[in-house]
């Protein structure tokens, strides 16, 4: 190596440095995201295959609520008829309530 190295010819400022490294931080949230968003859906599909043919839009508020109340085919067996029923009465846009 040379006693003298050459100096860049453009410094860039910390700023620009600043918003680059935010950049590519927000970059990796969201490819993490989506990643654990398709791993979800795989998952779900897995144990609960039904659950998209149940909803018109497979991922907004009532399908999550199902999802979480039922997260497993064995458990809508192990619940009574009337407590599923009762359930998705009172979920929104479903039932009396629309």
């Amino acid at each position: 190596q040379s006693e003298h190295p050459q100096r860049l010819a453009y410094v860039q400022s910390e700023e620009y440095q600043e918003l680059m490294a935010n950049n590519r931080i927000y970059e990796q949230a969201s490819h993490d995201l989506i990643t654990n968003r398709n791993r979800l859906h795989k998952s779900i599909q897995l144990t609960f295959p039904e659950i998209e043919h149940l909803m018109v839009n497979p991922r907004g508020k009532n399908y999550w609520s199902i999802v979480l109340r039922f997260p497993h085919p064995d458990i809508v067996l192990e619940t009574k008829e009337a407590d599923i029923i009762d359930f998705l009465k009172g979920l929104s846009g479903i039932g009396k309530k629309r």
